[in-house]
């Protein structure tokens, strides 16, 4: 792999002899080798294991399972024993003291890609539909930022009207300025979701 990102040209020897990024290595894609081998381990799953995997995808490397059930309609216990059982089974995902997330960030990227554009903006809207239901009238903080990224994700951008500017708030304050700014550019490209 070193052999193939020196000869390729991302990365170099510096006169120190070290190695330097020629290219930000986080921006590269998985290679294709990679992939398919990923990939095969998602293949061992069932429909419904896959659509819980693929639905936490949507949420982030990190998951919340109750939140995954919410999305689909299933009791909160089916969810964490389909997640448990793929655990033990494939070694996709993994709990620990903090809640659930993905084996290697790496396989959360290749779940994530792997969707189709409809199919990844309708879980996109699922995801965020589930959240709403638990959230409170006015959310707010860490609770806009999740609506807000999921809905403008989705296929229903213009609900994410309500959280927009109180995402934005909460991303300034937190001096998130990139974040920010993104969101205001996503934003923009739906006329109406941004004032003044």
């Amino acid at each position: 792999m070193l052999r193939g990102l020196l000869d390729s040209g991302l990365i170099a020897r510096n006169a120190d002899g070290e190695f330097e990024e020629r290219v930000p290595i986080h921006t590269l894609a998985v290679p294709d080798a990679l992939r398919s081998l990923l990939l095969g381990r998602l293949d061992q799953l069932g429909p419904d294991e896959r659509f819980l995997v693929d639905l936490a995808a949507i949420q982030g490397y990190r998951f919340d399972p109750r939140l995954i059930a919410s999305a689909c309609d299933s009791p909160p216990v089916a969810a964490l024993r389909a997640f448990a059982a793929i655990e033990r089974r494939e070694g996709i995902v993994r709990s620990d003291d903090d809640g659930h997330r993905f084996d290697h960030r790496l396989l959360h990227e290749v779940v994530y890609e792997d969707l189709a554009p409809e199919l990844r903006a309708e879980y996109h809207t699922r995801i965020a539909e589930a959240r709403s239901r638990s959230a409170g009238p006015v959310p707010d903080g860490d609770v806009a930022h999740f609506l807000a990224r999921h809905h403008l994700a989705g296929r229903r951008p213009l609900a994410a009207r309500p959280v927009v500017q109180p995402d934005l708030d909460y991303l300034k304050g937190q001096c998130r300025f990139l974040d920010a700014a993104e969101l205001a550019s996503h934003a923009l490209a739906h006329p109406g979701l941004l004032e003044g």
